[in-house]
């Protein structure tokens, strides 16, 4: 069930960082012309660099999930690589619980955040006029996925752990040392040709 429930998660973590990708570099178009009609111009499109911002707020939180699925949050491996096995996967527990932590609280007081929006029906204070709970919730809906993702994890995670099985527990939140991103890479590198 748990697989299955990932798999569908991973799926929607990929939509959602190539959507995110897609927005952003459509994002970079605008504000490139945007740059290039007042250079030349003297005229704008107006609202490009608050769109900007709502679009990077977005694109970000909509890519946590596939980050903390792919593990890649970062790490410093200098002293972790040298330590005993028993204690990176504390630390890889510790440091994965301080995760969801963190997004937790930015669940909670963008919830908030948001509500208040929707409650008073703020709107920015540009030319756009732009109804803030629109962004916002895009924003929210993207930590929501993120801590879904964080969810689901915790709970193999806790599973495992359960069962002593290390190895999947490294597997699913542990460092891939720079051995393991190399041969991740060439092994990636090799499905592409």
């Amino acid at each position: 069930m748990l697989i299955r429930t990932q798999g569908a998660l991973d799926r929607v973590s990929e939509i959602a960082v190539w959507v995110a990708g897609a927005a952003l570099l459509m994002t970079a178009f605008m504000v490139g012309l945007e740059v290039i009609m007042r250079k030349l111009f003297n005229s704008s499109l107006g609202g490009a660099d608050e769109i900007s911002g709502y679009v990077f707020a977005a694109a970000t939180a909509w890519s946590y999930a596939a980050v903390i699925r792919r593990k890649g949050n970062v790490r410093i491996d200098v002293v972790y690589n040298l330590m005993p096995r028993p204690l990176r996967i504390a630390l890889d527990i510790l440091s994965f619980l301080a995760l969801g932590a963190l997004f937790a609280l930015i669940g909670w007081y963008g919830f908030e955040l948001v509500k208040g929006t929707v409650e008073t029906g703020r709107i920015s204070v540009t030319p756009l006029r732009t109804p803030l709970s629109i962004p916002q919730i895009v924003w929210i809906s993207g930590i929501g996925l993120a801590l879904a993702m964080w969810v689901l994890v915790a709970l193999r995670v806790t599973g495992n752990v359960l069962r002593r099985n290390w190895d999947a527990v490294s597997e699913l939140i542990g460092s891939e040392g720079i051995e393991g991103e190399i041969k991740a890479e060439l092994v990636e590198t090799e499905g592409k040709s």
